[in-house]
């Protein structure tokens, strides 16, 4: 599995002399001396640039890149992003496979609970990190649902009739904002999952090689003052160039505008306030002072201060492209209602504690579409550089002499990670099965019996018969968008009705059902099953097909296609089921007319050179490895090439109707030379 990589850059205005770009062959450092600044580092360097083979051609372009000079604040890192897996795979974090999973998790029908909820807003639902306490008489309980009893799968199901208040009295913990410690165990809850009805599981590898600042505040017992900080200031915005690199090449864009806030210099307020706000409700022991915390903000300042004189890149780093240093401090996992993430209804912030971030949403209603953005808070070591004296140049021998001088500019930024819209609803039914009888008399009754059989599962594509089934399918996508395969079962599920169709002609196609729609069934289902009676026509065939509607809206796939005729005669009338099967639709020829000649090429996602491959780092640079450089050559994106497979090719005379195969393969053939 290819890791998807996202280079960042962060300057205002491209420097076009850094765009130049300069091997380590071309760059000489003259003399390099480091001073201190308002307590921060100055560094300068006076370094010769070789020139030759760049665009600069003579002194007049090379005075044209410094006629507009740039806003000087320049930053450049990049971060490994995860891709979408399934979530048996979002646990591998190790940095070849790094992925994410959204996933819903239906567990059982409780239609008490999904009453009650669906009058109240998602932070009022209980919430399953709180609720591992229920049962704890500690100072905490009144904040706890169901009156603090313990929970379980039965008191879901019950909740109307146990003598519990659902809502705490005490609504503290209800909050917008729920911040979790820096050694938060997200596990203990894994095995109480299957307690609640249903949530949406959010599990993504997260790459946390960098850790300085983290450790520090986990060791001083600063991490909680540190995000709360953070979280009450204003953010200002900075633009960001960003360049995607995936095995199916790369892609450059202009965005996102992000937002951050500035560590060299931050607020007067920024270490000031020890309470959280009204929407924040923190999962801890949160009872520092105001001097406490003014103490600790002096020692981040001073180990920023360390940070930037271990890890700021000097202007000749820059020259070179090397990275800058970022280290992510915590993730905010944002909850919005439907398909817009603007407007977020709840944030989850959770530490970068594990080798992987997991939480659980139990805050949720079943059959509601949510967008959850994952965004990771990043400290950045970034360097503002200035051009100290003007740059000179030398015709003779076609370089330049630079004096620079470089401060650090230190970013916490929200840099996103990823977004995917969810929905968490039951499966769809199995079809149900029917049974027709009548009665030996003259009334033209049928009674027909619908049933669907209580543990029967399958897994098929669902078939769409209506143009409303395109909302089911797009539901069925928002649950799982890993595979089109549906699973179809009933234990989950509740059948409220019945929908029936019927036509008087032999069908050709599944779809012609959708004008034919008798009615929907739904005031008489008894345990998933039910009778009704019609009246038809005698002695002639007419065709049925039924599915089944489970509690939230969802359908079964048809159900088999009964013929049904009622044979009646002067005295007697009985009835004659047969299933029915639609006519075989013949494929699509697969040939195209020729005369004398054939050409046979692979199409273009079969040819095109996976530069993927060919890079150490993941950014599209062909690695300089020797002779194994071609080993790691590919040609083509598809995901079933077509290299080393034999096709075969008939050839049909249109006047003679012989025939005659040419059996081809198509090598790839990789020749190293000298």
């Amino acid at each position: 599995m290819a890791t998807k990589r996202a280079k960042y850059t962060m300057m205002p205005t491209p420097d076009p002399f850094i765009q130049q770009g300069f091997g380590q062959e071309k760059i000489t450092l003259n003399h390099k001396n480091i001073t201190e600044e308002n307590n921060y580092i100055k560094l300068r360097e006076s370094l010769t640039i070789d020139l030759s083979g760049t665009g600069v051609l003579g002194q007049l372009s090379f005075t044209e890149l410094f006629n507009n000079p740039p806003e000087n604040a320049v930053v450049n890192f990049s971060n490994l992003l995860p891709v979408a897996r399934q979530a048996i795979d979002a646990n591998n974090s190790d940095f070849s496979s790094l992925a994410y999973s959204v996933s819903s998790s239906y567990n059982y029908y409780s239609s008490q609970y999904e009453d009650i909820i669906e009058d109240i807003s998602e932070f009022q639902i209980i919430n399953i990190y709180n609720s591992t306490e229920n049962g704890n008489p500690s100072e905490l309980a009144l904040t706890r649902h169901f009156s603090n009893e313990p929970v379980s799968e039965k008191t879901f199901m019950k909740v109307q009739q146990s003598n519990v208040q659902y809502i705490p009295s005490d609504q503290s913990a209800l909050k917008r904002f729920l911040i979790f410690p820096e050694n938060y165990d997200f596990s203990k809850i894994n095995s109480e999952k299957n307690s609640y009805p249903f949530g949406i599981d959010i599990t993504s590898g997260v790459d946390n090689t960098n850790n300085k600042l983290f450790n520090l505040l986990k060791k001083s017992g600063f991490y909680q003052s540190f995000v709360r900080s953070y979280l009450n200031q204003e953010k200002q915005t900075i633009p960001v160039v960003t360049e995607i690199f995936q095995s199916a090449g790369s892609e450059t864009f202009q965005g996102p505008t992000v937002h951050s806030i500035d560590m060299i210099n931050p607020p007067s307020s920024y270490w000031a306030s020890t309470v959280f706000s009204n929407e924040q409700y923190y999962f801890g022991d949160l009872s520092e002072t105001n001097q406490t915390v003014m103490l600790k903000g002096m020692l981040v300042n001073s180990f920023l201060k360390k940070l930037a004189l271990d890890e700021m890149l000097s202007f000749e780093e820059v020259l070179l492209g090397k990275k800058n240093y970022t280290e992510v401090l915590f993730y905010k996992i944002e909850k919005s209602i439907g398909d817009n993430s603007n407007s977020p209804i709840q944030t989850f912030i959770v530490p970068p504690n594990q080798k992987t971030i997991k939480y659980f949403d139990t805050q949720i209603k079943p059959n509601k579409t949510y967008t959850y953005s994952i965004t990771a808070c990043t400290l950045v070591v970034g360097s503002e550089y200035t051009y100290v004296n003007p740059p000179s140049y030398n015709n003779n021998d076609s370089t330049c002499g630079l004096s620079v001088e470089s401060v650090p500019f230190i970013q916490l930024v929200d840099m996103p990670v990823f977004k995917q819209v969810t929905r968490c609803v039951s499966e769809p039914t199995t079809p149900p099965r029917a049974a027709f009888y009548t009665k030996n008399n003259s009334d033209n009754v049928v009674n027909i019996r619908l049933m669907t059989n209580k543990t029967e599962q399958r897994s098929e594509l669902f078939k769409r018969v209506t143009d409303y089934d395109a909302f089911i399918e797009q539901v069925l996508f928002d649950k799982n968008r890993f595979q089109e395969i549906v699973h179809f079962e009933n234990t989950k599920s509740k059948i409220i009705a019945y929908e029936v169709f019927k036509m008087n002609t032999p069908p050709s196609r599944i779809e012609e059902f959708a004008n034919h729609k008798v009615g929907d069934i739904e005031d008489r289902v008894y345990y998933g099953g039910l009778t009704y009676s019609t009246r038809i026509v005698p002695n002639k065939k007419c065709y049925y097909m039924f599915r089944s509607i489970n509690q939230h809206g969802l359908k079964s796939n048809p159900s088999t296609i009964y013929e049904v005729e009622l044979i009646k005669g002067s005295s007697t009338s009985r009835i004659v089921v047969n299933n029915y099967k639609l006519p075989a639709v013949r494929p699509p020829a697969s040939n195209r007319n020729m005369r004398r000649l054939i050409q046979l090429v692979p199409a273009s996602q079969h040819t095109f050179r996976d530069e993927y491959g060919l890079s150490d780092d993941g950014f599209g640079d062909p690695s300089n490895d020797g002779p194994t450089a071609l080993d790691k050559v590919t040609l083509g994106i598809a995901r079933k090439p077509i290299w080393g497979k034999r096709f075969k090719i008939r050839v049909t005379s249109n006047n003679t109707g012989r025939k005659i195969d040419f059996n081809v393969v198509f090598d790839l053939i990789k020749k190293k030379t000298n």
